[in-house]
């Protein structure tokens, strides 16, 4: 017996008019499992959109990534005082900018944490001045530019505590604001109390929430001579406490005197700093940071101001997490599609039967009952489709006028970002995948039903 495809497919689909209950039953048992998988999916990955777009939006639409190589856990970060005071020097800063270029990165300056009270932070200009409006031109002689946490700032005391007083003197004797830090709201994004998209929402946390100003490196060298006499202060108190050791234990000797000098003095200037890379595409930067490295628990990267990053790692996770439910949503869909299709195949036991008699061999057979299978498949997954739409359509329509505000806030944004609940990525794709694996799986597990004997035994009973 001949059986061409053509033919095959014509059979299979008289077997779905014959089977009405059983392949409604199949068909509407894929859909709603993998349509409400693909409906979250297609809402997640919009909403990920939407805040990423939001987030870059501070920063005139660029992602600004910091990456530096950490000491070892335990270990206060350090730096020796030539370092500090050379403000491009970064550990193995050209390693980082060869594997950030691959990316589209550049790397535009540095950021450097000083380890002080209250703490020292300094930002290159070039890490700032494409998003930032600076008015450098305003600049005192022997003052350093600084950027800070919001308009108006002050050190008050609700806030800062007893030494408020003496650290807004210190601002006001060394510092001249030139411009605001941007920052996003201290609290996570949220929607209203009992809102299913909060817990999408609730990994969005916020990005650098500044308390400090933080100076800015022009290039006068104000910032490295202020740095300079830091660290001279803190050496001299280094010095003092190692006397007062020294007076209050008279009898340490000459070895003990010279490792606990040693050791004080070495926690005498302790920072870090880290390189900061430009990428004018927030998908190239995400790519970057999500790419798999040999020192993963060295390398450190975070947004410098935003959280892009941040959103990008957590809907990462999110996505990982839709994966785990839909390979256990395929194994239950295999299963009752299975137990399904071999109640079917005993029904059709006289058919398969004639179709031997008829001289088709089992190969045959099994091809015209798997474009039976992948026919219910297709429908399956235009159901999925429109289930899917309908649940990103509701959820839009429910949610995106208060996410649009909530985003306005959480990002201080002058006015509010557009909002979609709707895109693709590699997890539409397997679930669409995962539907049409169910047809050769299903025929797999079944092959059973279709052994001489099993038939036999089917007429012997009917």
């Amino acid at each position: 017996m001949k059986l061409r495809l053509s033919d095959a497919i014509r059979i299979s689909w008289s077997n779905v008019g014959g089977h009405k209950v059983r392949s409604l039953i199949t068909v509407a048992t894929i859909a709603i499992l993998f349509g409400a998988v693909l409906g979250v999916n297609f809402v997640l990955q919009g909403l990920e959109d939407t805040v990423i777009a939001a987030s870059v939006i501070p920063t005139g639409g660029k992602v600004y990534a910091e990456a530096q190589y950490s000491v070892a856990s335990g270990v206060p970060p350090t730096m020796t005082e030539e370092e500090i005071l050379k403000p491009e020097f970064v550990k193995r800063a050209a390693e980082m900018e060869a594997d950030a270029q691959r990316y589209g990165g550049k790397l535009v300056g540095t950021r450097t944490s000083f380890e002080d009270r209250p703490p020292v932070e300094i930002v290159t200009l070039g890490a700032v001045e494409e998003y930032i409006e600076l008015d450098l031109a305003k600049v005192p002689e022997g003052k350093i530019p600084a950027l800070v946490p919001w308009k108006g700032f002050s050190f008050d005391e609700a806030m800062y505590g007893t030494q408020a007083e003496e650290l807004q003197r210190d601002f006001e004797n060394n510092f001249y604001v030139v411009g605001v830090m941007p920052s996003t709201e201290r609290r996570h994004l949220t929607l209203g109390e009992g809102n299913p998209l909060s817990f999408l929402l609730s990994s969005v946390s916020p990005g650098y929430a500044p308390y400090y100003p933080m100076m800015l490196d022009d290039g006068s060298g104000a910032v490295q001579k202020y740095l300079k006499e830091r660290i001279d202060a803190h050496r001299q108190q280094r010095e003092e406490d190692f006397a007062e050791m020294v007076a209050a234990d008279p009898g340490m000797d000459e070895e003990d005197y010279q490792d606990t000098y040693n050791y004080i003095m070495s926690q005498a200037i302790q920072a870090d700093r880290a390189a900061i890379f430009q990428f004018d595409d927030p998908q190239k930067a995400i790519a970057y940071v999500l790419q798999p490295y040999d020192y993963a628990n060295y390398l450190m990267q975070q947004d410098l101001f935003s959280n892009t990053i941040s959103v990008a790692r957590s809907f990462a996770g999110l996505k990982n997490m839709l994966v785990v439910i839909e390979a256990i949503l395929l194994i239950v869909a295999v299963v009752i599609a299975t137990l399904t299709f071999g109640h079917m195949i005993d029904q059709d036991a006289a058919t398969i039967a004639l179709y031997r008699a008829m001289g088709a061999t089992k190969l045959q057979i099994l091809l015209i009952y798997l474009c039976y299978l992948v026919g219910l498949c297709i429908l399956a997954l235009g159901m999925c489709v429109v289930i899917a739409l309908v649940i990103s359509g509701a959820t839009a329509l429910m949610n995106a006028s208060e996410l649009s505000q909530k985003l306005q806030e959480f990002y201080r944004l002058a006015e509010a970002p557009k909002v979609w609940f709707f895109a693709l990525n590699w997890v539409t794709w397997t679930v669409v995948g995962a539907v049409l694996v169910i047809a050769p799986v299903t025929l797999i597990l079944a092959d059973r039903h279709f052994s001489a004997r099993n038939i036999a035994q089917k007429l012997k009973e009917d």
